[in-house]
């Protein structure tokens, strides 16, 4: 019971995908190549603006522009008595990124040959052969 258990289990244990693709490539290593992904990304332009009132500064005649423009970045940031308030312009910016994978190309098999066809009706033969003879050994009720 344990050998038929063993024999089943070693039928049902197959080899990873891994390991056929491994042996694909070591056969035909044409059938991989690499393929090169160019992908653009556009970002929106963004608009950023806020107001911070400074209680503790003493109103003053204080009128204040600082300009700001800086890896694309433009704006001013104002000060006026105890506020401080923003206007932020981040630009549209386009990034292009290029990445390099590799690729399996999927050949259909040549046409078969006389011979292959022949050996597929050997098998097929040769298993009906077996089916036959087991059948004909099993006692009948």
């Amino acid at each position: 019971m344990i050998r038929l258990i063993t024999i089943f289990a070693l039928l049902l244990c197959s080899c990873s995908a891994e390991w056929h693709l491994t042996r694909a490539i070591l056969k035909d290593p044409t059938i991989i190549q690499n393929d090169t992904i160019r992908d653009t990304i556009i970002t929106p332009e963004r608009i950023a603006s806020d107001s911070v009132v400074l209680p503790k500064l003493k109103p003053c005649a204080l009128n204040l522009t600082i300009p700001i423009n800086q890896n694309g970045v433009r704006g001013q940031i104002y000060i006026r008595d105890t506020v401080v308030s923003y206007r932020v312009v981040c630009e549209s910016d386009t990034i292009y990124r290029t990445n390099t994978t590799q690729k399996i190309i999927y050949r259909d098999s040549e046409e078969k040959s006389f011979w292959s066809n022949l050996e597929r009706i050997i098998y097929g033969l040769v298993a009906l052969l077996a089916v036959l003879l087991v059948l004909r050994f099993i006692p009948k009720k």
